[in-house]
């Protein structure tokens, strides 16, 4: 599952990413970013950070998903078992001495 999050990290990171640009942020245009100086860099860190967050959090609902998924497949073969026999007890025996 740990694998899963991580690709399906990256995939959502890039979609979302994708649809950045200047014309849809405004502050994100190199130029605005130069005036600005430091705080521009901070700005474009803070917006990734934003993206990886929300990329994360539909990581995590796409495998919650899948181990839904998984778990109502299951819950039919376990009403396919059998219990188990209970062998006769048998106290133990002692010990020669």
């Amino acid at each position: 599952m740990g694998a899963l999050v991580a690709r399906n990290l990256q995939v959502s990171h890039s979609e979302i990413g994708a649809h950045l640009t200047e014309s849809t942020m405004p502050v994100l245009d190199p130029r605005f970013i130069d005036q600005i100086g430091h705080a521009g860099g901070m700005v474009a860190a803070m917006v990734d950070a934003e993206i990886n967050r929300q990329a994360m959090m539909i990581a995590y609902i796409d495998d919650f998903w899948l181990m839904m998924w998984s778990a109502l497949i299951a819950v039919p073969v376990v009403l396919l078992l059998r219990p188990a026999r209970l062998s006769k007890l048998t106290e133990p025996e002692p010990a020669p001495e």
